[in-house]
C-alpha cells in the first residue's frame, strides 16, 4: 500500500487518525461558553452604575456552524420600579464570545438620573449569535445569517 499525504483523514495503514473527527471544517462545533445569570446595581451620589455580576458565570454548550462568527448582543434598560420597560434602551455589541460587558453607566447631569427618591429596575437583553457577517467597523451581523445561539434576560432591581 502506498501512503499518500491525506491531511489528517486516513494514517497509511487504513486507520483513521485519532484527530479525523475535530480536523472536519464543514461540520458544526460545540463550544463552551461562560454565561452570566445575575446583574448588579450599583448608586452613587450623582451616578447609576449596570454590570453583569462576576461571580454569576456557569457554563453551557453552544453548537456553532462552520464559517461563522460568534458575538454578543446587548441592550440595556433602566427605569423606576414605578414604571414600565421603556422601548428605547442602550444597546451593545461586540464580536467573541465573552460577556465581560464592562459596566453601563448613567448620571444625573446628562441622563437626569437617578434623583435620590426613586428606585430602580435594570434589565439586560442578553444574546450570544453567529453570523456569517465578518466583524468591522460599524459592523451589522444582522445584515447576513444572523442566529442567536443563547438568549437571556436579566433583571436586577435597586436595592
Amino acid at each position: 500500500m502506498t501512503c499518500a499525504v491525506a491531511l489528517l483523514l486516513t494514517a497509511c495503514d487504513g486507520h483513521s487518525s485519532p484527530r479525523a473527527a475535530a480536523v472536519d471544517a464543514n461540520a458544526p462545533r460545540s463550544v463552551e461558553v461562560r454565561v452570566p445569570g445575575a446583574l448588579s446595581v450599583a448608586r452613587g451620589i450623582d451616578t447609576l452604575a449596570v454590570s453583569i455580576d462576576p461571580v454569576s458565570f456557569a457554563s453551557t454548550v453552544v453548537t456553532v456552524d462552520p464559517g461563522t462568527t460568534l458575538g454578543v448582543e446587548t441592550y440595556v434598560f433602566v427605569f423606576t420600579d414605578r414604571q414600565s420597560r421603556p422601548t428605547q434602551g442602550r444597546h451593545g455589541l461586540a464580536s467573541g464570545a465573552d460577556f465581560a460587558l464592562g459596566t453601563y453607566r448613567w448620571n444625573t447631569r446628562q441622563d437626569g438620573l437617578p434623583p435620590s427618591d426613586a428606585k430602580y429596575v435594570a434589565e439586560m437583553d442578553l444574546v450570544l449569535f453567529e453570523t456569517d457577517v465578518p466583524p468591522t467597523h460599524l459592523w451589522d451581523p444582522h445584515a447576513g445569517a444572523f442566529k442567536p445561539l443563547w438568549t437571556r434576560t436579566l433583571r436586577q432591581a435597586e436595592e
